[in-house]
């Protein structure tokens, strides 16, 4: 005997006046400048405007969105084989401008610094490295010292953030 099928479900949606009711708070959010509240509407706008399916808009990061052919590499879980596919996503949004500022920081750092960063990380964490953690902190400092026999580095990090600025209404 068979189980029987279960009525496949239509997805909800919102009427238009709710929809206009979340933007104007997501809006509101936003003009005080804060970081989650811009992110969040952006997400808003880029999830409304180009139909994109929430587990792509999860997956996005900042590395796959190319700004210059306004495409964005989306993944999907319901591509088999582990697929992407190019979407010319940000063109199709409701997005006005999209710029890409970018930030370069300069830090000086020690190598016991270096060092300790090492041990931070979870494949060198004392439960993994057991006795062999005094000889690996060791041998990794005494290999900075070899490319800088005074000890001082610069990390150099650059932080780029992509703005998205609607119409003016």
């Amino acid at each position: 005997m068979r189980v029987p099928k279960l009525d496949k479900r239509l997805p909800t949606y919102l009427d238009l006046p709710t929809t206009q009711t979340l933007f104007a708070w997501a809006e509101q959010r936003a003009e005080a400048g804060d970081f989650q509240a811009l992110r969040d509407l952006a997400m808003l706008e880029l999830f409304y405007s180009t139909g994109m399916r929430l587990s792509e808009l999860a997956g996005l990061s900042l590395g796959d969105v190319d700004l210059l052919s306004d495409q964005a590499k989306v993944r999907g879980k319901r591509q088999s084989g582990g697929h992407k596919r190019y979407e010319p996503y940000l063109f199709a949004s409701a997005f006005q401008e999209i710029d890409n500022l970018s930030v370069t920081i300069r830090q000086a750092l020690t190598v016991d610094d270096i060092v300790g960063r090492a041990f931070s990380m979870s494949a060198v964490s004392a439960h993994l490295s057991g006795p062999a953690r005094e000889q690996f902190a060791q041998d990794l400092s005494a290999a900075l010292h070899e490319w800088s026999p005074d000890g001082k580095f610069v990390e150099v990090a650059e932080l780029v953030a992509v703005l998205a600025r609607r119409p003016s209404r």
